[in-house]
């Protein structure tokens, strides 16, 4: 069995604290621009904005991800404080393809329509896609392996490559 987190960089109680108090202080600002006919149209979009901006660092500070790799399966986890979901579980003989983000034999996959995102950083580094089937249907994941990971995938099914 194998079992890694992975989960963003920094300090992420310092991320929502800023975060709240940029909340405030764009509210008080709104408090001081005169705007008298359209007020309410200048809050909502002020609220749209900001509530963009707190789900993306919900999306890529706070939230998770686990891989565990036992005996036949793969299963990956979304953690959100103490809510543990299974994204999803396959066996292993179900992987159909593992490789990184930047390769090219992700355009024949790009008819998949199902894909999760299961990574906590913007760039592409480091990042892999896996196609899996089941149940006779092929999703697609985006996620974050460590290299013991990688390895482990190769050894126990020869004929996907990582690389």
């Amino acid at each position: 069995m194998h079992r890694e987190v992975v989960k963003r960089e920094g300090n992420t109680f310092l991320l929502v604290v800023a975060l709240i108090v940029i909340i405030f202080v764009c509210m008080s600002i709104l408090d001081y621009i005169e705007v008298s006919n359209y007020r309410l149209v200048v809050e909502l979009i002020a609220i749209a904005v900001l509530t963009v901006i707190a789900s993306m660092v919900i999306k890529y500070k706070i939230i998770e991800y686990q891989y565990v790799l036992i005996d036949e399966e793969f299963i990956a986890h979304r953690i959100l404080g103490r809510k543990d979901t299974v994204v999803f579980s396959v066996k292993k003989e179900n992987i159909v393809e593992i490789a990184p983000i930047t390769s090219e034999q992700l355009h024949k996959w790009s008819k998949i329509d199902k894909c999760y995102k299961l990574t906590t950083s913007f760039g592409n580094k480091n990042k892999y896609y896996g196609v899996f089937c089941k149940d006779g249907q092929y999703f697609k994941a985006i996620f974050e392996p460590s290299e013991k990971l990688l390895v482990l995938l190769e050894k126990s099914m020869p004929n996907i490559a990582t690389r």
